[in-house]
């Protein structure tokens, strides 16, 4: 088995070795939030020829009596869960990764600092110390990395949390700075880091970003699955 597969396997809670065709697994990590703020749920996965739901145990009755794999069973999913609310939506996703460890990139993005949060223009971060501190152990264990354009911070991305050893990348480029190798340049060091620290990078991204599409595939990572995704 690769280093994703056994990273996936874990991740949908498959609880085999072989993923099989139009199953339903609990995960724990569907009620885990990813960058501290967005819940999955649901995620239905296209991977390895088939078609898997991976749920959280909440969910785990309603997905085990309408799951089939078609489409037409993840709308009446979606429907279900939206009877008494109507808040949550389809998103459908990509999930990149690269399994080598030796592929490390020439970067000249930096490690950011709480003193150069302090010292430089953070678009849209207006208090500082609140920003510092809501990301504790990312700038602690030196996981987040920026590029620096006119005392601008131009790009920033970070690993914003580890599962089940896959590293999940945030990337951010600022609109007066996009489409100039910014971003890029930051999502190199993510990859870095989780390749210096024995962990695989992943890289999820909605079907309809081509620009984000277009940044991470020019870096080599690989397709690993489609995935639809039901969160609020």
């Amino acid at each position: 088995m690769c280093r994703f597969e056994e990273y996936y396997n874990k991740f949908l809670g498959v609880n085999n070795n072989e993923i099989t065709e139009h199953k339903v697994f609990e995960s724990k990590y569907r009620d885990m939030p990813l960058n501290n703020k967005y819940f999955y749920p649901i995620i239905i996965s296209n991977f390895n020829d088939s078609i898997i739901c991976s749920c959280s145990s909440k969910f785990s009755s309603m997905c085990k009596s309408n799951f089939d794999g078609s489409m037409e069973s993840i709308s009446s999913i979606l429907k279900a869960m939206n009877i008494n609310r109507n808040k949550y939506r389809f998103r459908k996703m990509r999930r990149y990764s690269i399994e080598s460890p030796d592929v490390l990139f020439d970067t000249k993005a930096e490690v950011l600092t709480e003193d150069i949060i302090r010292k430089v223009n953070f678009q849209g971060i207006e208090d500082k110390e609140n920003y510092i501190r809501k990301k504790g152990n990312i700038l602690q264990e030196k996981r987040q990395f920026f590029m620096l354009k006119d005392g601008n911070i131009a790009a920033t991305a970070f690993i914003s949390e580890v599962y089940s050893s896959g590293c999940n990348i945030v990337v951010y480029t600022s609109p007066n700075y996009r489409k100039k190798g910014y971003g890029k340049e930051v999502v190199k060091a993510c990859i870095n880091w989780c390749h210096q620290n024995n962990l695989l990078p992943i890289y999820l991204v909605e079907e309809e970003n081509a620009n984000s599409i277009k940044l991470v595939e020019s870096l080599g990572l690989e397709l690993k699955s489609h995935e639809w995704i039901i969160s609020e």
